[in-house]
């Protein structure tokens, strides 16, 4: 029983990551506009978007 359940819980959590991912990658394609990833736990304050326009190269980097 134990194990079902935690095989339940991390399908929902890869379904949910990836549902995010996917649509992170189609509002850049979209907007053309992304929002730089970092690593860091504090490094998410001044959130960085990337023009596609504007930065071309940071743009496709970040949505490869």
């Amino acid at each position: 029983m134990d194990f079902f359940l935690t095989q339940i819980l991390a399908r929902l959590l890869g379904a949910v990551l990836a549902f995010h991912c996917a649509r992170s990658v189609w509002r850049g394609l979209r907007d053309g506009k992304i929002e730089l990833f970092q690593s860091g736990y504090v490094d998410w304050w001044p959130v960085r978007e990337v023009g596609r326009d504007d930065a071309p190269i940071l743009f496709w980097i970040q949505i490869g």
